[in-house]
């Protein structure tokens, strides 16, 4: 571990160590699994370092930090695991050198260096600008384990976001929010039955069935013209919210979808408004009181017979207007029609099973 090895001769990586492979083994026999908590990181003292697998500390621990990810990569089952373990320096952490660092695990009850490793010299400057924030660092190492049943994996929905994109999303919001007229205007009062909507309101904050409040997207032109008269309210999922008013039925709809919507992403509950994406019936507004249901029922409409078939049920029953591919109807217009699509489906599958047993009985 000297700066006397040749730079052309310095190598870089990182290796399982004695007592982490031991770790491993052991793990089989007392059916525990070995647990990689953090990466411990150091400067070596500003010198080429040399991992071993001997190793039990650093030359120069400088901190720790917590894993940001713990990842067992194995192409096939006879294939040689590897493991990749990740964390994000914090932002506080700056105008350092970094050299050698190592993988922190707990395995019945003991701390050990699970992995050590090195790299070329890396400096961690200062915020820029007198208090800008700074440009996020991530550690990774990579290395052979000797089996990947032994490790407890970080579950990859629970990660640390970095600070750079925390931001953006605030922004994000933020600039949403300034464009909207929210009622109530106090960030920490909601909607109630009884309160009167102001004219032009665009946006309302709801409380959740958790106690917290959110600001939830209507329609433009839901309270345009005329004021309302909260009568209900209802919550469908932490993403949607139907009030009713003298005047009719208001969809409310949180921020990330209402983005869906506009996006045109069907996954998540978007609808193209034009219509003209698939065989999806978009219905996206009310004709008497200006709602934006922009239920996709495209669900029920995976082919183009079915939804001819719907268009023909329903055209007799429900007072429906087509204009550029786009629906007008109630939500209770919405609701019947869902229940006519569930028996236009189910009777398309008797017709396809009596064709398939006339069919089988031709054959024979």
């Amino acid at each position: 571990m000297s700066e006397l090895v040749p730079e052309s001769e310095q190598q870089y990586g990182s290796i399982l160590t004695l007592a982490g492979e031991a770790a491993e083994q052991n793990s089989k026999l007392l059916k525990m699994g070995v647990e990689i908590t953090h990466i411990a990181f150091g400067d070596a003292n500003d010198a080429y370092a040399q991992p071993n697998r001997n190793q039990t500390s650093l030359i120069n621990e400088i901190d720790r930090i917590p894993v940001n990810a713990v990842d067992v990569q194995q192409a096939t089952p006879d294939a040689v695991p590897m493991l990749r373990v990740e964390a994000i320096l914090p932002p506080e952490k700056y105008d350092l050198v970094i050299r050698e660092f190592a993988s922190v695990a707990t395995f019945n009850g003991q701390e050990l260096y699970h992995a050590v490793g090195n790299c070329a010299r890396i400096y961690v400057p200062p915020p820029a600008n007198n208090g800008n924030m700074p440009t996020p660092v991530t550690l990774e190492m990579f290395y052979v384990i000797t089996s990947g049943e032994a490790i407890v994996e970080i579950d990859p929905r629970v990660v640390h976001a970095s600070r750079d994109y925390v931001a953006q999303a605030i922004n994000k919001t933020e600039l949403q929010i300034s464009q909207l007229k929210i009622w109530p205007s106090k960030f920490d009062d909601y909607l109630k039955v009884g309160d009167k909507v102001p004219l032009s309101t665009n946006a309302v904050r709801l409380k959740l069935s958790d106690g917290s409040i959110q600001v939830f997207r209507v329609w433009d032109k839901a309270f345009f013209d005329e004021t309302h008269v909260v009568s209900n309210i209802q919550e469908y999922g932490r993403e949607q919210f139907e009030i009713q008013t003298e005047h009719g039925d208001f969809e409310a709809i949180s921020l990330r979808l209402y983005d869906l919507r506009l996006s045109g992403d069907l996954t998540g509950w978007g609808a193209d408004p034009t219509g003209k994406k698939d065989a999806t019936l978009s219905v996206i507004s009310a004709a008497d009181s200006g709602l934006t249901i922009n239920h996709t029922v495209s669900f029920y409409c995976q082919a183009q017979v079915i939804f001819i078939c719907l268009w023909i049920v329903t055209s007799k029953d429900l007072n429906l207007t087509l204009m550029d591919g786009v629906v007008s109807l109630s939500l209770t217009e919405v609701r019947k029609l869902q229940s006519i699509c569930l028996v236009v489906k189910l009777w398309l599958l008797l017709k396809i099973v009596i064709y398939m047993q006339e069919l089988l009985r031709s054959m024979d």
